[in-house]
């Protein structure tokens, strides 16, 4: 039996081990921070059995200092074999860092220290405030003139479907520049600018908003069997804005009035798996858009998600609603990112669990 005094000498030799090590990385650190002066460098830190590992969870906590958004996927991979007859399995864990910001250019990202303990690479990486800025500025510029060239080419544009449309993809644009001027904003730690190719854009947007709105839709979809599924759907238009009336309604002082023509058709799966829904529908349009005298407007197809629930009607009620969704986005009414911003794409509830 070890005595009283073994354990603690064992006990004090890993407190100085594990001290030691602390004290070393605390070094390291602050001699990264000497020379790597926090006004204009973000330092990170960052351990892995590989270099490349242990580099990009630099990049993970460089970007939290960021307010980025991160993501680290955990799974566990499973090999089995058999060899004389004995079947022999293995297991390992894999881990996959993901860095879901502007900083995934992880050219960005410079490794300054790098130290191999055991089976570990201990690195120390830093970003450059000045250099990463300057970048952004001159990349944000560029893609703010290509907006604005973009625009101009929209003025001399014709038709009110095609001129909407066109505006949904520069929102798209749009968006993607604004996530470099906030990226710009958290790396010069200023607050970032509306540049005046998007206030033109605003501008635009809200001519073709106020003309696409003066216009009264006429629902003339073949239902077949569908009939409650073009009233879901004719009613989810209504509810984004669109003015809706009956096919063959008066419009009275609607004011101008755009007939769509299509059918709405609707596939039920059912299913048979224990906790999960048994119904699944999808829903699909064909459609045109005319003026009232005949003349064509534009056509194209509308999806639907395949949706799910417990019951066969909310099922394609779901579909339904998220076919109007996507309408919506063919006619340029919303972008994607707008409407993504309303709720969920997705019309797919949480399955119920069984006990």
């Amino acid at each position: 039996m070890r005595s009283i005094a073994g354990w603690g000498a064992i006990a004090l030799l890993l407190g100085a081990a594990c001290a030691g090590r602390a004290g070393g990385l605390l070094a390291r650190h602050e001699a990264v921070q000497k020379a790597y002066p926090k006004d204009r460098y973000v330092v990170g830190v960052g351990e892995g059995p590989t270099l490349e590992l242990a580099r990009r969870r630099a990049a993970v906590e460089i970007s939290s200092q960021l307010q980025g958004s991160l993501r680290a996927e955990g799974w566990v991979e499973a090999e089995a074999a058999s060899v004389d007859g004995v079947q022999r399995s293995r297991e390992s864990v894999r881990e996959e860092i993901r860095v879901a910001t502007g900083l995934a250019r992880l050219e960005w990202i410079e490794v300054v220290s790098a130290r191999t303990r055991g089976d570990t690479v201990e690195v120390f990486a830093v970003l450059d405030r000045h250099r990463v800025a300057e970048g952004l500025r001159s990349e944000i510029d560029d893609r703010l003139a290509g907006l604005d060239s973009a625009l101009d080419r929209w003025e001399g544009a014709r038709g009110l479907l095609a001129r909407a449309k066109a505006l949904a993809e520069l929102e798209r644009d749009r968006q993607a520049i604004q996530s470099s001027l906030d990226l710009l904003a958290a790396v010069s730690r200023r607050p970032s600018r509306r540049p005046e190719a998007f206030l033109r854009l605003d501008r635009a947007q809200r001519e073709v908003r106020a003309q696409l709105g003066r216009i009264a839709w006429e629902i003339c979809l073949e239902p077949g069997q569908n009939q409650p599924l073009v009233a879901i759907f004719a009613g989810r238009l209504a509810q984004k804005g669109l003015s809706t009336m009956e096919c063959g309604a008066e419009a009275g002082d609607r004011g101008p009035v755009w007939i769509l023509r299509g059918r709405l058709g609707a596939t039920l799966q059912e299913m048979n798996h224990p906790g999960g829904y048994p119904y699944f529908c999808a829903t699909q349009l064909g459609f045109e858009v005319e003026e009232k005298d005949g003349a064509s407007v534009a056509g194209g197809v509308a999806h639907g998600l395949r949706s799910g629930a417990m019951a066969r009607e909310d099922a394609c009620a779901q579909s339904a609603r998220a076919l109007a969704d996507d309408f919506l986005l063919q006619i340029g009414w919303e972008s994607a990112d707008l409407s993504r911003a309303d709720g969920p794409r997705t019309s797919l509830p949480s399955p119920r669990r069984t006990p």
